[in-house]
């Protein structure tokens, strides 16, 4: 949230003078500062680790870049926007904030739904990692779901408030209103994220705060009426890295459960690490609570075990194939204390377990030895 002469200073930026005129232009891009690539670095500039493209000068039309054109204007409250509509169905995103280095991002890579602590969606420094990457899923009407790529979780407004202030966190990825993002382009590249249920925008909380929020703190992520402050406006960058995961054995570290070719499709372990281990997580196609994998070198094919044993297969629309596709995220069973290891359970085979014996991948019954427990934990490496 901003002042109204905060406001007034992005006006100004907008029309090439003013304050915020400097922050667009930017500054000669280094080769050590670590940018995040929204443009071309060599041409263009980097303002705290983001590469932007230069300040246009003239009358330069050219709306590849970040930079603010001066012959347009910011479209204010009740202004017709411009008719781009920033996101595309099933492709992936990082949601960079329009005046910092600042990212929408997954409070500690959480997996779980919002429950006062775990959950909560704020904004974060930019880091590459997949809690900061979200999926556009078309919902209709102009509306987007924003699915995050390493929980499989959307982001919505807690409890479908429509009060000014209300927390934004992520839950599973039902169809609410509260959980439809309406994007709207308020400057060329710049836009608002706009709630179906409330009507309110995603804002940072705080007279412009910079902090890496947390739960009711400064920098946490909210709801608020559009007053055309810049910390409302968001750049949404395509994932250059981050949407898809691969899934690391803990007993036997290095080997990555990847899909062999045709014809079989098996799921199996293997040392390479290579694009047929790159696993997108998506909502289970059978309970939204559960998530589902669809390998990134198959779309539209989804891992489910059959006869206990795990493939990727097309899917074919029946109840059974859904269940057997989806899985439950639990804590590993192995009890390793990396938080980004995780045991996978089946959904229509409760108290059973992915696991790999041998080199094949499948589902097991939890017997309580510590072999399966190591066997059926899996580290989550973000690709």
């Amino acid at each position: 949230m901003r002042s109204r002469a905060d406001a007034r200073n992005l006006d100004r930026a907008v029309a090439g003078d003013g304050p915020l005129a400097l922050l667009f232009s930017g500054a000669a891009c280094d080769a050590a500062a670590e940018c995040l690539v929204a443009a071309d670095c060599a041409e263009g500039a980097c303002l705290e680790g983001r590469c932007v493209a230069p300040a246009p000068s003239g009358d330069d039309d050219d709306d590849g870049g970040v930079a603010l054109p001066r012959d347009r204007g910011d479209a204010g409250p009740g202004e017709e926007p411009s008719g781009d509509p920033g996101l595309v169905g099933e492709q992936a995103y990082v949601i960079v904030r329009s005046d910092a280095f600042k990212c929408v991002d997954v409070a500690s890579s959480s997996f779980e739904n919002f429950n006062g602590v775990a959950g909560d969606v704020r904004q974060f420094t930019c880091n590459d990692g997949s809690a900061q990457v979200f999926w556009a899923i078309d919902t209709g009407v102009g509306t987007f779901a924003l699915q995050n790529a390493h929980s499989g979780r959307c982001v919505e407004v807690d409890a479908s408030s429509v009060a000014e202030g209300a927390n934004v966190v992520q839950r599973a990825c039902t169809l609410g209103d509260n959980r439809r993002w309406t994007p709207t382009e308020r400057a060329p590249g710049l836009f608002t994220l706009t709630n179906r249920n409330s009507g309110k925008v995603l804002d940072v909380l705080g007279q412009n705060s910079l902090a890496n929020g947390s739960n009711g703190t400064d920098g946490d992520l909210v709801q608020a009426t559009f007053d055309g402050s810049a910390d409302q406006l968001w750049r949404f960058t395509p994932a250059g890295r981050a949407a898809y995961v691969a899934l690391e054995s803990v007993s036997l570290p290095g080997r990555f459960m990847r899909v062999a070719g045709p014809p079989a499709r098996d799921v199996t372990i293997d040392v390479a690490l290579s694009g047929d281990a790159e696993l997108r997580i998506r909502p289970g196609l059978a309970d939204p609570e559960g998530i589902t994998f669809e390998p990134r070198a198959l779309p539209g094919f989804f891992l489910r075990h059959k006869f206990g044993v795990l493939s990727a297969e097309p899917d074919d629309a029946t109840a059974l194939f859904a269940a057997d596709a989806t899985f439950f995220i639990r804590p590993n069973l192995a009890g390793d204390i990396d938080f980004q290891c995780r045991s996978f359970e089946s959904k229509n085979f409760p108290g059973s377990f992915l696991r790999h014996l041998g080199a094949t991948v499948r589902i097991d019954v939890n017997d309580g030895s510590l072999a399966l427990a190591r066997d059926a934990s899996w580290r989550i490496v973000t690709r």
